[in-house]
């Protein structure tokens, strides 16, 4: 597989990243450094860099292309703004099929169904092309909300 994942439900567009995203996910993780700091783990200055971003760029790039992990942005379809991302790591075939699940949203965005939506939409993306048959995600007590919508769709 080497055509990334380009994604769309409703209005939002849900791509996999590539080198033309460096700047909007820095300026997302920059935006929103404070309000994800209770969920993301403690990260380095050059995590919120241009240069640190090309870098993992280039390595999430290369695992896309081996389908050993993908990380989506989720956007507006008329607007670059990044508003949330979603990483499915661990992926493994046989026996299991499956894949973890992280995400995060921006402060800006929370309370419209965009995370619930664009899950549906890369889950759905996954068990079609890849074949996964289980996505595991570990949430916070602390994001009610988030659990909420987890427990309603999948659980």
């Amino acid at each position: 597989m080497s055509d990334l994942p380009r994604l769309s439900v409703d209005e939002l567009r849900i791509d996999a990243i590539s080198h033309e995203d460096v700047m909007r996910v820095v300026q997302y993780f920059q935006r929103n450094r404070a309000f994800l700091a209770p969920w993301e783990p403690a990260r380095t200055s050059g995590f919120y860099s241009e240069q640190g971003w090309k870098r993992r760029v280039l390595q999430l790039m290369e695992l896309q292309k081996h389908q050993l992990a993908y990380y989506f942005l989720i956007a507006k379809q008329d607007s670059p703004t990044v508003l949330g991302v979603i990483s499915y790591t661990s992926m493994m075939q046989y026996p299991s099929y499956s894949c973890t699940v992280g995400y995060s949203l921006d402060q800006a965005a929370q309370g419209q169904g965009i995370m619930r939506r664009a899950l549906a939409t890369t889950n759905q993306w996954l068990f079609d092309n890849i074949h996964i048959h289980r996505v595991n995600a570990a949430l916070y007590a602390m994001q009610c909300a988030q659990c909420q919508g987890v427990r309603g769709r999948w659980i």
